[in-house]
């Protein structure tokens, strides 16, 4: 659920689905993309399968993120950095109302049109794994699992509705991993979450008679941040030398957000927010089932009913308050994956998955215009020494066209109908380097 208090103008533009980065230590980042405000890609490497068997595959310092309990496999140091290349396209063409209170009563005027709220945003990341003796290694991630972005220009016939909406997340992960058995491992960490909101839009506030139109708007900005924890537990087994299982499962966390709201260049009142980011779980299979072959797969299952409604508080109309249901429902996402061995040094990667959204036809806004997705992907691995391993991805997501037909209660009546047309194109790279 996300609480958010404002001024009057601050209504409309507190609803959550956004995305962006993060800035971690020594990065900065600015937006990236995934089904809901969930993103999977933390690896440039397993960009290239979609993330498939991720919980189970436990080759280098990315483990840390999707299954610490791997970090066991790791016998020596090993640090990880990447990066994604992240462009994207949500091509909106519909119809825009705005009631406007008037002397008169209400008089509807309605923009018709087409525009683009996709973006073009780098996401970082980085990885480190330490043997601390005894077979217990300890690692440490930077990267951000939620977030997401779009930007409608103002101007638009999506201004009243969204300009730019932001979730900007990034999260410092520290685990230990400890082998129990020869065969199974177990792992837990803490995570470090900080977590900035930016909801904008433009309110229309300059009129023309006859016929009634609108000449002039305003932008209106809002800004909110926090830092929060939360917990993570990983196990591994392994069946025999060449086949795994990995489970990972990473907790709720719960963000008390601050910040401004502004109606530029009048006022500026002090914002609050609430969001729970879901928690989400991944169970994964690796078998290296020839010489030349290796298969995997993930089920990944994320608890989203924890984003139910967005809930703006202290609004200038007699109640006092608006709620507008996002009605966000628990999802699954299932991925297949193939790794081709060409040499002892190079193997090729190819994934395929499905994406399934935790918004609703009914309530699907602007904001967020996400959809049931197939995602398909392919890389390349190359062993440049014992030392240092390189990888390329490339994914495409196929998107659903997602139909939007929604009212906002706000400090005017505004409805958006029409249809969103989205799809991406991410490009990943990673180098591992085993400090032996």
């Amino acid at each position: 659920m996300l609480n958010i208090k404002k001024n009057t103008f601050a209504k409309r533009a507190v609803r959550l689905s956004a995305l962006s980065l993060a800035v971690g230590l020594c990065f900065l980042t600015v937006g990236a993309y995934a089904a809901g405000f969930q993103l999977y890609e933390q690896s440039g490497a397993s960009l290239g399968d979609f993330n498939a068997g991720a919980a189970a595959i436990a080759d280098d310092a990315t483990t840390n993120w999707y299954n610490p309990a791997g970090l066991v496999r790791l016998h020596h140091a090993q640090l990880s950095l990447g990066g994604i290349l992240i462009s994207t396209t949500n091509d909106f063409t519909g119809s825009v109302t705005d009631n406007i209170p008037t002397p008169f009563g209400i008089v509807p005027i309605t923009q018709t049109g087409s525009v683009d709220g996709g973006t073009f945003n780098f996401v970082p990341n980085i990885h480190l794994a330490v043997p601390l003796g005894h077979g217990v290694v300890g690692g440490l991630s930077v990267v951000t699992p939620f977030g997401l972005s779009t930007s409608y220009n103002k101007g638009s016939v999506a201004q009243s509705s969204a300009t730019l909406s932001e979730l900007k997340t990034v999260d410092v992960n520290a685990n230990l991993a400890i082998p129990v058995t020869k065969k199974f491992s177990v792992a837990g960490g803490l995570n470090f979450v900080h977590a900035v909101v930016d909801l904008n839009n433009a309110l229309p506030t300059n009129f023309a008679f006859p016929p009634f139109r609108v000449t002039g708007s305003t932008q209106f900005k809002n800004r909110a941040t926090d830092d929060a924890f939360g917990w993570n537990i990983g196990l591994l087994y392994q069946f025999t030398k060449h086949t795994r299982v990995g489970f990972a499962y990473r907790s709720q966390v719960h963000l008390k957000l601050e910040g401004t709201s502004t109606f530029l260049p009048n006022s500026t009142l002090n914002a609050k927010a609430s969001l729970t980011l879901p928690d989400y779980a991944g169970l994964s299979i690796y078998s290296r089932v020839s010489p030349r072959i290796a298969l995997m797969g993930t089920v990944n299952y994320t608890g989203w009913d924890a984003f139910k409604n967005v809930i703006l508080k202290n609004v200038a109309i007699p109640s006092g308050m608006t709620v507008t249901p996002q009605n966000y429902r628990n999802t699954f996402n299932v991925i297949a994956g193939l790794h081709y061995f060409l040499s002892k040094k190079i193997f090729l990667r190819f994934g395929l998955g499905f994406d399934k959204t935790p918004t609703n036809n009914k309530d699907r806004d602007l904001r967020l215009p996400d959809s049931n997705r197939i995602v398909v992907a392919t890389g390349i691995h190359y062993q440049a020494s014992k030392k240092l391993g390189l990888d390329l991805g490339y994914l495409h997501v196929f998107a659903n066209q997602a139909s939007i037909n929604q009212t906002q209660q706000g400090t005017l009546v505004v409805t958006t109908r029409g249809k969103v047309d989205t799809s991406a194109d991410l490009f990943g790279f990673q180098a591992s380097y085993k400090m032996i």
